[in-house]
């Protein structure tokens, strides 16, 4: 091959490569990635994970199982306060009943026995006193029967009493702190239930499964997620824009953007959000003698028409803005 055919083909090759960067991409102002609404589902209660009812990538809607708890820590629990409210409830009627039939009953008898004992001790009281008048028995004699006379009338006022309160039944304080104690026992069962369905964990929201964290067998504790969700139907673009790059940017103003991942341009988004950075993260040295270092700015733009496909990590690319203010 002789030398002019080599220099042509080179010169050749130089245009086809001036031409294919003349055709190239459009300058970028700023890069970013698509970012959505994540969901972390956790448990409210310590388990052992029994078992899990989706899988990486399933589609869920609201309110759909998602994993199971196995807890007999929980159902004695729940055991133990519907045993408590049993009792509670049991004492509470008892006491509205009043008392029963076979209880007044026996306070009548108490009653008789005890003014049989005070009409026997009375004759009694009596002879002896007639006797100690005569001068036949000593004065101890008579006062030992008296003291007996008035031990009698204390016990029969003690058994009338008595079966004044079995009639009249509990007082009504006392009742109330047994309805009282029948409401906490309540709300204890309440509480136990509420945390024995919190056993089946349900998803909070409808969305995408992205990653499982745990598995069926390990213990899951309260606030550890163990399943994540993403909602792409609520999903933005994120955009870390270094402020000499940001030239008046500012809220409602269009990004026009090219989505490699689903081969689309001119796609816009409109700006919703930007704020600094943290100082310690975001430090870049400006140019020499300029003496300030710049800031780093988080920008956030949502798609003004939804994009179909758009998923979270898509890179974004920035070829022009429009303002709003122009």
């Amino acid at each position: 091959m002789t030398r002019p055919i080599l220099i042509a083909i080179a010169a050749v090759l130089v245009i086809i490569l001036l031409v294919s960067s003349l055709k190239g991409e459009p300058d970028v102002l700023f890069y970013g990635e698509v970012d959505a609404k994540e969901y972390l589902v956790a448990s409210k209660s310590v388990g052992r994970i029994e078992s899990i009812h989706v899988r990486k990538g399933d589609r869920v809607d609201k309110g759909q199982p998602i994993f199971k708890l196995a807890s007999p820590e929980l159902d004695a629990k729940l055991a133990q306060a519907k045993a408590a409210l049993e009792a509670a409830t049991a004492a509470s009627t008892d006491l509205k009943k009043g008392a029963r039939l076979p209880e007044i009953a026996i306070a009548q008898d108490t009653l008789r026995q005890a003014q049989v004992a005070q009409k026997l001790a009375q004759a009694t009281f009596n002879r002896v006193n007639n006797l100690y008048n005569e001068g036949v028995v000593s004065r101890q004699r008579r006062d030992e029967a008296q003291a007996a006379y008035n031990n009698t009338l204390i016990a029969t006022q003690s058994a009338e009493q008595a079966l004044m309160l079995v009639k009249q039944g509990a007082r009504d304080d006392t009742i109330q702190v047994a309805t009282a104690n029948q409401k906490v026992a309540q709300a204890v069962v309440t509480e136990a239930q509420v945390f024995t369905n919190e056993t089946l964990i349900k998803a909070p929201h409808a969305g995408e499964v992205t990653s499982i964290l745990l598995r069926e067998g390990e213990i899951s504790v309260p606030a550890l997620p163990v399943v994540r969700l993403i909602d792409l139907d609520d999903a933005w673009g994120v955009f870390n824009v270094r402020e000499d790059h940001l030239n008046g940017l500012d809220h409602g103003d269009q990004l026009v953007v090219t989505i490699p991942a689903l081969n689309l341009e001119g796609i816009k988004f409109r700006v919703t959000h930007i704020a600094a950075l943290g100082h310690y993260a975001t430090w870049r040295t400006s140019k020499p003698g300029t003496g300030y270092d710049m800031r780093t700015f988080e920008v956030e733009a949502v798609a003004i028409e939804p994009v179909a496909k758009l998923r979270a990590g898509m890179s974004l690319l920035v070829t022009s803005v429009e303002s709003v203010n122009e």
